[in-house]
Formats: C-alpha cells, sequence, structure tokens
C-alpha cells in the first residue's frame, strides 16, 4: 500500500482539480481507492476529487454494481454517463487529425472527458498499466496445476537445484522468440515490399529473463499497440486541455513489477494476486475478489453494425491501393454479422482487424478522397438488440 501511496502522489499535482476514471474493474477502482485515501490522510489538497463513469444500463453487462460500490465506501462525488453511437466522429477525429480516428470506446471517453472540462478538472488519473504489469499467468503450455507444484517444491532446499533448473529449462522451451505473425487482411504482395515482417520483429538484444512470466511484462512494456493506444488518448485529452495520467505506468512501479516473482503476480488461479493482497482493507472486498471482465466488445460491434460498416467494405479504396486484402474483409465481416445475429461471441477474433481497417479507410476518404462516407446502415440496431445477442454466457476473464 505505501509503495502505491507514494508512487500515487506525484500523479495528484494540480492547481485544478483532479478526476479519475472509475470502470468498476480493480486496476481504476485501486487508483481511485488510493487516491482518496491519500485525500483523507491529507498527504496533499483535496482541490475536488471527482469519477467519471461510463455506465451502459441497457446492457446485461453494465458494471454500475461495482462502480457504486467504491463511490459509496469512499463517499465519491461521482459522474456517470451513458454512451453514444455517432457515426460522424470517426471522419471528424480524421479529418481533424490527419490520421487513424481511434476506437469507439475513445469515443466514450470523449463524453466523459467533455463533461470533466467543463466542470474545471484539468487532470484525469486511469488504471491503465494494472493488465500490463501486475496479472500474471502460468507460462504458456504450463498447466497451472504443475506450475503450482514446481513453485512449492521450490521451498524444498533438497531439491532446489532440480526445481530451479526445471524452470531454467521450461523457459528456454516456452519463452523463445515468438514468430511474426502478419494480419490475415494483409495482402501478401504489400507485406513484401513493405518488408513488413522485419518492421515487426523486436529484436531483445540478448536480454535473458529469469521466466516467461517475466518476459511477457517486458514484452507488454515495449508492445507497439500499448504506445499507440497512449498516444490516441493524449492526442483526444489534448483536445479538451485535459492531462491523463497513469499512476500504475510509474518506472518505479513497472521496476517492481518486473523484479518480484511471477508467482506474485498469478498463484492458485488468482491473478493480480500481489495487487490484491496490496490492497487488502482499502478496495471494498466485492472489487478486491472479482475475478471477471465484462464483455467490451459490444461496443466494437456495434459501432460496426449501425454506422454502414458493410457499406464501406463493399468499397474500399485501401482494398484498391493494395494495402488490404478487401475480400478478406467482407468475408470478416459476414462471419461478425452472422455470429451476432446468432448469439455467439466466435466473430471476436476478427473485431480487432475490422475496426482498423474501418478507421483507415475513413481516414482516406476523409483526407484524400474529398471526406465522403457512406450513410448509417438502413436497418440499425438498438443498443438493447446488440446486447441481446452479444449477452456473456458466464465465462471468467481476467480483470482490467
Amino acid at each position: 500500500q505505501k509503495r502505491m501511496e507514494n508512487h500515487s502522489r506525484p500523479r495528484l499535482r494540480s492547481h485544478k482539480p483532479v478526476g479519475a476514471e472509475l470502470s468498476g474493474g480493480l486496476d481504476s477502482s485501486s487508483v481511485v481507492c488510493v487516491a482518496q485515501r491519500l485525500y483523507r490522510d491529507r498527504a496533499l489538497p483535496d482541490l475536488g476529487f471527482e469519477t467519471f463513469s461510463c455506465v451502459l444500463p441497457d446492457l446485461p453487462w453494465d458494471e454500475s454494481p461495482y462502480i457504486q460500490e467504491v463511490v459509496r465506501a469512499w463517499n465519491l462525488r461521482s459522474n456517470a454517463l451513458g454512451r453514444r453511437s455517432d457515426g460522424s466522429w470517426y471522419a471528424e477525429c480524421a479529418r481533424r487529425y490527419l490520421d487513424f480516428p481511434g476506437y469507439p470506446n475513445g469515443h466514450m471517453t470523449d463524453l466523459l472527458t467533455a463533461v470533466a472540462r467543463d466542470k474545471g478538472f484539468r487532470v484525469m488519473l486511469t488504471g491503465v498499466g494494472g493488465d500490463n504489469w501486475f496479472t500474471g499467468s502460468p507460462p504458456d503450455g504450463l498447466p497451472d496445476r504443475i506450475h503450482r507444484v514446481l513453485h512449492r517444491l521450490r521451498s524444498q532446499s533438497s531439491l532446489q537445484g532440480v526445481v530451479a533448473e526445471s524452470f531454467r529449462i521450461a523457459g528456454r522451451l516456452l519463452g523463445g522468440t515468438p514468430p511474426v505473425r502478419i494480419a490475415p487482411v494483409i495482402p501478401a504482395e504489400f507485406a513484401r515490399r513493405t518488408r513488413l515482417s522485419d518492421r515487426l520483429r523486436r529484436d531483445l538484444g540478448g536480454l535473458r529473463f529469469r521466466s516467461p512470466v517475466h518476459r511477457k511484462l517486458w514484452q507488454g512494456l515495449t508492445y507497439g499497440f500499448f504506445l499507440h493506444a497512449r498516444e490516441m488518448t493524449d492526442r483526444s485529452a489534448a483536445g479538451f486541455g485535459l492531462e491523463f495520467r497513469h499512476p500504475f505506468c510509474d518506472r518505479r512501479v513497472v521496476e517492481f513489477a518486473l523484479a518480484v516473482p511471477d508467482h506474485q503476480h498469478y498463484r492458485d488461479g488468482q491473478t493480480k494476486f500481489l495487487l490484491r493482497r496490496a490492497l487488502r482493507g482499502v478496495l471494498p472486498e466485492m472489487i478486491r475478489q472479482r475475478s471477471w471482465k465484462a464483455e467490451a466488445s459490444y461496443v466494437a460491434a456495434e459501432a460496426l453494425l449501425n454506422q454502414g460498416a458493410g457499406q464501406v467494405f463493399d468499397a474500399l479504396e485501401i482494398s484498391r491501393l493494395g494495402w488490404i486484402d478487401g475480400e478478406q474483409v467482407r468475408s470478416m465481416f459476414q462471419e461478425v454479422s452472422e455470429a451476432v445475429g446468432r448469439g455467439q461471441k466466435d466473430y471476436l477474433p476478427h473485431i480487432w482487424y475490422l475496426l482498423r481497417a474501418f478507421g483507415i479507410e475513413v481516414w482516406f476518404r476523409s483526407v484524400f478522397a474529398g471526406g465522403g462516407l457512406v450513410a448509417r446502415a438502413p436497418a440499425r440496431r438498438t443498443p438493447r438488440q446488440v446486447a441481446n445477442r452479444l449477452a456473456p454466457r458466464g465465462e471468467s476473464e481476467n480483470l482490467c
């Protein structure tokens, strides 16, 4: 607790009120509760701390009960907003920034940021980084049960050498550099011409890791999409005159996460083991013991289905240029539409490819093709209809 408080205090410096995103998940709730504890202990002046949440009361996976539990526990001032699906947002962002417009959840964040700006806030805290540094997992291919047994054997002095060698062998077998995978929507000729494999391959530079878990932590830190997502967030926040701060991304927190043993990240099937133990008595138990994550892919599916993505994919300019495989994109979108109609989630592997293809096409049309964008889909689905088709089936996922 003390370490997290010490590293959170600099993120609370401001001459204006400080706000915080609150989803009801473990990470954002941790940041909110630690910040409020610092204010309660008068470690720094409270100029008007408030939380900002996106709630989805019309959907089965609404996280309002978890948000309200944190608000109740610390008597917080809370702002809760619903989402809005606005097809013009993508084109407006592309024209404004002359860049990739962003993702649907970015639009929801914009709504919260606008409210925070209007209320005089200039700093917004997030829970970004908690998943990256503290989730943990058993090494790929090594069953969780065997992983737990090896850790128990490690405490037996007579077997320490054997167990240590077992971990080293497992690390070598499971921690090798994974092959570069090119997205299936990228044409082979385009990938070859742009030397995409070479650009995607990451050289470890001779770095060695104690375990595959620590190697994954390092990969998360150097993963290109992590930086891309932060750039998208900062770009958006700057437009509203706000600064987003991520306490979990403090260098000292990252170094600490890389230094602790992997069984402090994941133990007995529980993710974020260290974080849960450290915040006992600070986090409400309802949050601290939470072991599932709301399935948010419905936002992406809803955005694609309600904004005429099918018509966009039928006439892809970037396919004509050879940047993307139009047939593959259309096939994926067809599978998504059919899966949504069946109320199944086997479309999930396709969502990110389709979102990126859609965003790049919107950018190209907005910047180079006169700003033309197709109309909304003629049969618009309501949030309730999308929710009923995409409702989760009770699966358990890591909390973010």
